[in-house]
């Protein structure tokens, strides 16, 4: 049997919890709730050990709830996260947070746009790159960073499923290619 790739995964896990969340009128508690298992669950590890082999399903739910009274989940959130368990998809948690906040961002007219650059940007630099960013998508946009000292410098962009590739690296080897070219 050939495993689905955790994208497609996370994504039908998602958009279940999104919609049991929007029937019970729940959406923003459930956010709030994945908000907070993305801070708690930065690390992976942890993760894989609540998936792991070794551990009975009922040490799994102790697990989780323990987990669940310490970060004061919703039920909704604690039954889907029950659900994970149950199914030996725990690891794929943090994917499912990810897309959820994604779903629930584009159902509100947000795009997140994940910016690469070789330093970071300054407030102005910012202000002039998010506000350009809305105007031409006409959507809000929120920007997170990502430092990548292989770029040279100018920076890439990444959304939905666009690539805006304008760091100097890019720009060198398309001039490479020109040359070629005219050789």
């Amino acid at each position: 049997m050939k495993k689905e790739p955790i994208k497609n995964v996370a994504y039908q896990y998602a958009l279940s919890l999104l919609n049991a969340a929007q029937e019970q009128g729940k959406i923003e508690q459930v956010y709030g709730d994945v908000l907070k298992l993305q801070n708690a669950f930065k690390d992976e590890a942890i993760l894989k050990n609540i998936n792991s082999p070794i551990l009975r399903q009922t040490q799994k739910k102790e697990l989780i709830s323990l987990m669940v009274n310490t970060l004061k989940l919703n039920v909704l959130t604690k039954n889907f996260l029950y659900v994970l368990a149950d199914n030996k998809r725990f690891d794929a948690l943090n994917a499912v947070l990810e897309a959820f906040e994604d779903i629930n961002l584009k159902k509100n007219g947000v795009t997140k746009v994940l910016v690469e650059t070789a330093e970071p940007l300054s407030p102005t630099q910012e202000k002039k790159l998010k506000e350009g960013l809305e105007k031409k998508l006409k959507k809000d946009v929120i920007l997170s960073y990502k430092l990548n000292e292989n770029l040279l410098g100018g920076l890439i962009l990444y959304y939905d499923s666009v690539q805006i590739d304008d760091s100097i690296k890019s720009k060198l080897k398309t001039m490479e290619q020109m040359m070629k070219g005219l050789k």
